[in-house]
């Protein structure tokens, strides 16, 4: 079905306004029946021109209308049946010659005034409504960028989220906790939180170490002095059994393979979580 958008909309208007006839008609009510979108065009223009006539008021018709209406029928009807006027009509309102032409363009001139006001009525709400449409379709636009903002910065919230697959306390020998370490298996990445009070001299580092048995020493990275760091790091390195442990170095810490050359402050087995 091609009928759709401002070309049903007409259609539709044309057909309640009754200017739709003969086989257009008939062809949409055809269509009416097959497709539900032609029968709500239909339903909402009759919706939408039946308060028309709340806004015409009521006018008396002249008195001497019915009688000029009677000659009219009359002379037509004399002139289908090929004769003259009754003798029996008053003269008076006889029509004169052209009256009945006159009589019936005046007729249906106010016919098509009618409609033509109707429609220009009509297409003017169409365009009202369009206007609004227009503005509820933008605040829906808005709606609906909000909330894609809205779950586009929840995803970034979620996906900010530290995920704990191992943790590990790293404590001095009076059992005095210093260190907090997770461990995110999804990133590959510890999260160092100082938890204690110690901090190191401006020329010393604080080194992390992975600790296994029967393996040299393995370095993590270094600790800066903030309150929170973060450290790449493997999952074999955090694997359960193993200890990290936590010396102090020289500013910037060591080499990896020569292992801590300072004192190890904290330490702490590594647990899953």
């Amino acid at each position: 079905m091609k009928l759709q958008g401002e070309r049903l909309e007409l259609i539709a208007a044309a057909y309640v306004l009754g200017t739709l006839q003969g086989g257009a008609r008939r062809r949409l009510e055809t269509l009416a029946r097959q497709h539900p979108e032609v029968r709500e065009a239909v339903l909402r223009w009759q919706h939408h021109l039946a308060g028309l006539t709340e806004l015409v008021p009521e006018v008396a018709p002249p008195a001497a209308l019915w009688p000029r209406i009677e000659a009219v029928l009359r002379a037509d009807l004399a002139l289908r049946r090929g004769g003259a006027v009754s003798a029996t009509a008053p003269r008076p309102n006889a029509p004169r010659p052209g009256a009945r032409g006159g009589a019936r363009a005046l007729g249906w001139g106010w016919v098509s005034a009618g409609l033509g006001l109707a429609l220009v009525a009509a297409v003017g709400w169409g365009q009202l409504q369009e206007r609004r449409w227009q503005g509820d379709l933008g605040q829906l636009r808005q709606q609906l960028v909000g909330q894609a903002q809205a779950a586009q910065q929840a995803q970034a919230e979620l996906a900010n989220i530290h995920r704990v697959g191992q943790v590990a306390v790293l404590s001095d020998e009076r059992s005095g906790a210093a260190l907090l370490v997770t461990f995110d298996p999804q990133r590959q990445q510890l999260q160092v939180k100082r938890v204690g009070t110690y901090q190191e001299a401006d020329e010393k580092s604080l080194q992390l170490w992975t600790l296994a048995p029967g393996q040299a020493p393995k370095s993590l990275g270094v600790l800066g002095r903030q309150t929170r760091a973060q450290l790449a790091a493997a999952q074999t390195d955090v694997n359960d059994q193993r200890v990290l442990a936590v010396s102090l170095e020289p500013l910037g810490g060591v080499p990896s393979e020569r292992g801590p050359t300072g004192p190890v402050l904290f330490k702490g087995a590594v647990l899953g979580v």
